[in-house]
């Protein structure tokens, strides 16, 4: 069953705990957002406590701090009366803004040595670099160079501290922020509107009005679906029986159907193959 979020969600690794004990989401690489009060503040990388456990996760989800939250995600709560988190966006409102990640070990300079002496000891010399950054040890990719996504950090994260427990079991994922252009030409450079990128997204011209049916047996889907396909100015009709929609799909021309396979009364498959052979034999006629 689909599970509807209220929240906004945000990649995990943005919510952490400050050496203080404060849970806070990162916005931008030098600055986060208190989770209980929402009180902004300047963040260095030495402000780092450690990556939030899923008890921790736990006590604020029962406290009504956050919604909920998965391996990947934390679904933050706005409040509204402060607005605590309207209106924000884990990504800037400036389109020339790219995010490169690495691995914050936690661990202080002076034991630098010492990580690259095992990183060599493992072969993995060439695989990863490890540098100062803020006082303590990042770990970047081979090339020197930051992680290009967070797939790539996040598989380097997994992989270090299977290989070096004893070093790197609170090793958690950072960002930096790096300024660049997007070109539109050899020689013109076009900044990308990122208001018009966002109006472009939710413009229902090419949907309004369109004739959707939605086969689903069960209601809470069915009812999901609906809902969201409505936001983009569609009409749509649900049923919960492959006979109705059979019903519905020969009164008039559909532009696009949503099927669950296993209905009640008929499989999928099978109200599909009766619909091609009425819709076969009306031609023949």
């Amino acid at each position: 069953m689909l599970k509807v979020h209220s929240g906004s969600p945000v990649p995990r690794y943005q919510v952490f705990v400050l050496g203080d004990g404060e849970y806070v989401v990162q916005w931008t690489e030098t600055s986060v957002q208190n989770v209980l009060t929402g009180r902004y503040q300047e963040y260095v990388l030495r402000d780092f406590g450690h990556r939030i456990t899923d008890h921790e996760l736990e006590q604020l989800k029962t406290s009504g701090v956050i919604e909920d939250y998965d391996q990947a995600y934390i679904w933050l709560y706005a409040l509204p009366e402060d607005s605590r988190f309207g209106g924000l966006h884990t990504i800037q409102q400036t389109s020339n803004r790219v995010r490169a990640y690495y691995i914050n070990t936690t661990l202080p300079a002076d034991r630098l040595d010492e990580l690259q002496e095992r990183l060599s000891g493992l072969n993995l010399g060439d695989s990863f670099f490890a540098c100062e950054h803020e006082g303590l040890i990042a770990v970047l990719a081979g090339d020197t160079m930051p992680f290009n996504s967070l797939k790539d950090a996040e598989n380097a994260q997994r992989k270090l501290q299977s290989q070096l427990p004893d070093l790197l079991e609170n090793a958690a994922l950072a960002f930096v922020e790096n300024e660049t252009q997007f070109t539109g030409g050899d020689d013109d450079d076009e900044v990308i509107d990122l208001e018009a990128l966002i109006a472009s997204q939710t413009d229902t011209s090419v949907t309004q009005g369109k004739y959707v049916v939605i086969a689903c047996r069960d209601d809470y889907e069915r009812s999901t679906i609906m809902r969201l396909l409505r936001t983009m100015d569609m009409e749509v009709v649900g049923v919960d029986t492959a006979q109705k929609a059979l019903h519905l799909l020969e009164e008039q021309a559909v532009d696009l159907l949503i099927m669950d396979v296993h209905l009640d009364d008929m499989h999928g498959w099978a109200m599909l193959g009766k619909f091609a052979n009425s819709t076969m034999q009306s031609k023949r006629t």
